[in-house]
């Protein structure tokens, strides 16, 4: 939903924005139009201005589309993980399938958000209050988008821990001998929290997206010393 809706707030602000221009232009000065993301056209762009217009909203609204049914059957398995958590072997299983994208995704989505921190800064700076909007909304996608990985890394790190809490609180003294010593194996491995480990080194939860958010503002501090403008 969250997608949806800054697709069309983008789309609504961009229509807007682009119509007041034309209100305040001058009458005896021609306005000339930006795309809010630059491309190449083979044609006028001034002339054909909507229709590469509509091209772009139709691109990141396929971009988006495909993004927010990937996450969708991302929370699919990791919240049946959650309800089937005694399969250990579909955890795993889904741990292997996201390990190796995840692995190349967190170290390129963490440079992502700097540069686009640092630009927003710049922005801010300088005063262009059209590509600040743009830019704006990129931080806070990505933003969102950070966290709502991580939450889902830590509702795994809940539900495994509640495992051993539960199994502790049942009438396990009046189960058999035999059901006693699974009971009993059961919550010596419930102990050790189950954890999504992406590349041996990030574990997604809410402290991990502590963690990432500030290397977020590490690089971004970097970034300004490096291509401080005097």
């Amino acid at each position: 939903v969250f997608i949806y809706v800054s697709t069309f707030v983008f789309i609504v602000i961009e229509l807007v924005s682009i119509f007041l221009l034309d209100i305040a232009a001058d009458v005896n000065e021609s306005n000339i139009r930006r795309l809010p993301i630059l491309m190449e056209c083979f044609v006028d762009q001034q002339k054909y201005f909507f229709v590469c217009l509509l091209s772009i909203f139709l691109i990141v609204l396929c971009g988006f589309a495909t993004v927010a049914a990937t996450e969708t059957f991302y929370m699919s398995l990791i919240q049946h993980a959650c309800g089937l958590f005694q399969i250990a072997r579909f955890l795993e299983m889904s741990k292997a399938s996201y390990k190796s994208t995840y692995f190349v995704l967190v170290p390129l989505g963490v440079l992502s958000v700097s540069v686009n921190l640092y630009r927003l800064s710049l922005l801010i700076t300088i005063k262009d209050y059209h590509e600040l909007i743009i830019s704006f909304m990129f931080v806070l996608g990505q933003f969102w988008y950070m966290f709502f990985v991580n939450y889902i890394g830590q509702e795994v790190i809940d539900h495994s821990g509640n495992v051993f809490h539960r199994i502790y609180n049942a009438h396990w003294y009046v189960a058999p001998l035999k059901t006693q010593k699974l009971l009993l194996y059961l919550m010596q491995r419930s102990i050790r929290h189950c954890t999504i480990v992406i590349g041996g080194l990030f574990v997604p939860s809410l402290q991990g997206f502590a963690t990432v958010k500030r290397q977020f503002l590490k690089l971004k501090v970097i970034f300004y010393y490096m291509f401080k403008i005097d």
